[in-house]
């Protein structure tokens, strides 16, 4: 459902994951890894001069229940830590991109384009884009990163943990490797458009406590990406 309610966002998000939690303390399971996001930090009354820890206020927004539901489970897994002695670790993630079926969903649909225009047309044409300046972070290394945790032997020293590419990348920092991988590419933008501010996150913690270093930068997320493209034409759409 593309916009499900605010109970039905509850049950699914807040009770679903909550099952998993329950789940997991009845079957004696070693750790558990939950998923929240970095949609969660408040930056209403102030905003960061420095990659953001997972320390942050953090806030509801009051139009979009995903968030609050997010809020909510990282709340409840600290309470299932402390009463029951689990070990569920949350991570926030960032702005994912990567090879799908779906398209990446959403937001994340317009970085598909600008890749399979480029891999399978040799151009790229805007009358009007966002430069959209992200710590977006490649599916593969977020994948790697949750699978890491679960499965390391190290104790986690903080309940919570970012997991992003810890420096902002957009629309112009994609055609600057763009056009190293695909020489000759046509670029056509009429128009670009900044909008609002971003902010990296500070990625120490998981590095020091679980010893991960992330597998991709740009230039090489995207020449996996384009390889996938490529070679699934029947996706190209």
């Amino acid at each position: 459902e593309e916009n499900p309610s605010i109970y039905d966002t509850i049950n699914t998000n807040v009770m679903g994951t909550s099952n998993i939690f329950e789940a997991a303390r009845i079957l004696g399971v070693e750790r558990v890894v939950n998923c929240s996001s970095a949609g969660v930090y408040d930056f209403t009354k102030e905003r960061p001069t420095a990659p953001i820890s997972p320390d942050w206020s953090i806030s509801p927004k009051d139009n979009i229940p995903y968030f609050s539901s997010k809020i909510a489970v990282e709340a409840i897994a600290r309470n299932y830590n402390h009463k029951y002695d689990t070990q569920i670790i949350t991570v926030r993630l960032g702005g994912n991109f990567g090879p799908s079926v779906r398209y990446n969903m959403g937001d994340k649909l317009w970085i598909y384009k600008l890749l399979r225009d480029a891999a399978i047309n040799g151009s790229i044409n805007f009358d009007k884009v966002q430069t959209r300046d992200l710590p977006w972070t490649y599916g593969k290394d977020t994948a790697d990163c949750l699978v890491h945790i679960a499965y390391s032997t190290s104790e986690p020293k903080i309940p919570v943990y970012n997991c992003a590419y810890h420096s902002l990348n957009g629309l112009n920092e994609m055609l600057d490797v763009l056009n190293e991988l695909i020489p000759g590419l046509q670029v056509n933008i009429n128009k670009t458009e900044k909008i609002g501010w971003k902010f990296p996150y500070d990625v120490s913690q998981i590095q020091n406590d679980f010893g991960y270093q992330f597998s991709y930068g740009m230039k090489e997320a995207f020449a996996d990406y384009i390889k996938w493209i490529r070679s699934n034409p029947q996706f190209n759409q």
